[in-house]
């Protein structure tokens, strides 16, 4: 029974003594009812078209319908650990932090940053340099380069495109865990197990200024819009905002029931994302500093954080699992068993319907709808 029905009552069929002119009428207001239900529909529907013909544009469709998703790929090297993805901005190659394990002449081993074409799913290149596991990557806008951290305490900056070595940044005491780099280009900030956070100068290759960010372990950096502002999380339950420019503290989120693993901004930068140490992920609205949701839906790490390109959903890796998070509704929409082994790190394609994720077994395994872009909104001539 619809809602016309309900509200109506039911016709009536009459009686034996004959038609029942007040259940006549009722079924005539019904049918007049049904039939205003179906101009509005086809209203609003005139009025999208409309729209779209006086934008010039073609609806998108909906690109991350995770509902859907599958595990399109898997690359990497089973003989060694994977530890951090990026992809670079145009989405056609992930850079891979890998670690390679003691072997007879070399005890300690060594990390190598693996570059796969994803059009073709071949590994072209791997830059070698580092003589411990490689544990954060960043590319740097607009420039060829890329960055890496390091347990061997270094971060390297790379140039991509000629596969050399640019730069070797030394500051830190311990291994480098996290890195991010500014929207120009010009900044990169770098944080680790010696609680240090770094800022460096990337076009002379100096370091500006070491700020003593979280104790004892800094896990997680970003870099604001504005290319002045980083924000830090740690195991002390904090989140920090700095300026870069002169090293001072201007804002801080406390929390003091959760020890940080990860942190995520949508693209907007309103909210924030956080994943601790006993799996709870909270939403945050960042300039009110405001829990806008606490979701306990996983019982391990939640060791990485990522959001889509439009913000709409939230990536979490918790060990073997990477669930996607609908951030409207706070709930957990798909989870993938993808990984054979602890998942590192994830990271949505900047470009394509699909998430990177990378385990300490060597795999890295592609999950989504589709390695295309996605199809932008097509302008009518």
């Amino acid at each position: 029974m619809n809602s016309v029905t309900r509200f109506l009552g039911r016709p009536s069929h009459g009686s034996h003594e004959g038609p029942d002119r007040n259940g006549a009428s009722r079924h005539a207001i019904y049918l007049l009812i049904s039939f205003c239900l179906c101009l509005t529909s086809f209203r609003d529907r005139s009025r999208a078209i409309a729209r779209d013909l006086f934008t010039g544009e073609t609806p998108q469709k909906d690109a991350c319908d995770v509902n859907e998703w599958s595990r399109l790929a898997i690359l990497g090297d089973l003989a060694r650990c994977a530890l951090a993805i990026d992809f670079t901005p145009d989405g056609a190659t992930l850079a891979v932090g890998m670690s390679l394990p003691p072997t007879p002449d070399d005890q300690s081993g060594s990390g190598d940053v693996d570059l796969w074409d994803l059009r073709t799913q071949k590994l072209i290149h791997r830059l070698k340099g580092h003589k411990r596991d490689v544990g954060c990557l960043a590319f740097i806008p607009n420039s060829n380069l890329l960055v890496s951290g390091s347990e061997d305490h270094d971060l390297r900056l790379w140039d991509v495109s000629s596969r050399r070595l640019k730069a070797v940044l030394q500051g830190h005491q311990s291994f480098v865990k996290c890195v991010a780099a500014s929207r120009d280009g010009r900044i990169v900030a770098s944080g680790g197990l010696d609680s240090f956070l770094i800022i460096w100068d990337i076009p002379t290759g100096k370091r500006k200024r070491t700020i003593v960010a979280h104790e004892p372990v800094a896990k997680s950096i970003l870099i604001r819009s504005d290319n002045f502002h980083a924000i830090t999380c740690g195991l002390d339950g904090n989140i920090k905002t700095w300026d870069m420019n002169t090293g001072s503290l201007v804002d801080i989120i406390v929390d003091g029931d959760a020890d940080f693993y990860s942190l995520a901004m949508t693209p907007d930068e309103k909210i924030i994302a956080t994943g601790d140490i006993d799996g709870v992920v909270k939403l945050w609205d960042y300039p009110k500093h405001r829990v806008l949701a606490r979701m306990e839906l996983f019982d391990k790490p939640a060791r990485s954080l990522a959001f889509s390109p439009d913000g709409k959903f939230l990536a979490v890796s918790t060990n073997d699992t990477v669930s996607i998070v609908d951030v409207n509704t706070r709930q957990s929409v798909r989870a993938h068993h993808c990984n054979r082994g602890i998942t590192e790190s994830v990271k949505f394609s900047p470009t394509s319907p699909f998430v990177a994720s990378c385990d300490y077994e060597g795999q890295v395994v592609l999950w989504g709808s589709s390695l295309k872009p996605s199809e932008p909104a097509v302008k009518k001539k």
